[in-house]
């Protein structure tokens, strides 16, 4: 982080007047352990610490007067990362027919460094346009799953969505998912009879 100092005084100085030559610095209180306190007034935020709020306390005394202190509080906001990677569905006409779910967006999508399938409905918010019609392709947002109904027209469709972290609502991924619906094929082959006999 940048330093605490920045907007501190001493001694009636300008914001940023304080340092670590003139005053000491010490935590108030317990702090989370992903987070360490520097002598330069920086923080150091561990990796893999879970995203969210945190509120500490921490002290700044005057060297030369070790009593003269001041208490204060900070607060980190800790993001995690997304990623949202693109998705590509080939649906037989069968399925186009009958609907149904060809996949899951969230399968290859990560959270916070994890693997892929480590976003999930837990820990991300899926946004995505409403479909135009009752015959197009969407997703489900409260699943991830890609949803063909039935009767769906043989094409491409593309699905814009988006996944942001939902403790703090940032930051966001946005991705695109292709599903391909094949056309309905039919075939009609030659008959031959000549071996019947057809009693009249």
């Amino acid at each position: 982080t940048t330093s605490i100092f920045a907007n501190d005084n001493y001694n009636g100085g300008a914001e940023g007047s304080v340092n670590s030559t003139n005053s000491t610095l010490s935590q108030v209180g317990t702090w989370n352990i992903n987070f360490t306190l520097n002598a330069d007034g920086t923080i150091t935020v561990a990796a893999g610490t879970a995203p969210g709020s945190y509120v500490m306390n921490y002290r700044i005394c005057d060297k030369i007067n070790p009593t003269v202190c001041d208490d204060a509080q900070v607060t980190i906001l800790v993001n995690a990362t997304i990623l949202a990677d693109d998705d590509n569905y080939n649906v037989n006409s069968t399925t186009a027919i009958a609907g149904g779910n060809v996949g899951n967006i969230l399968n290859n999508d990560n959270y916070n460094g994890g693997p892929d399938g480590s976003a999930t409905v837990s820990n991300v918010i899926i946004t995505s346009p409403a479909p135009t019609s009752a015959t197009v392709p969407y997703i489900n947002l409260a699943t991830g799953d890609v949803v063909v109904p039935a009767g769906t027209p043989a094409g491409n469709y593309t699905i814009n969505y988006t996944i942001c972290d939902k403790v703090n609502g940032s930051p966001c991924d946005p991705a695109v998912v292709t599903v391909n619906v094949a056309a309905v094929t039919v075939q009609a082959d030659d008959d031959n009879y000549s071996s019947t006999s057809i009693v009249s």
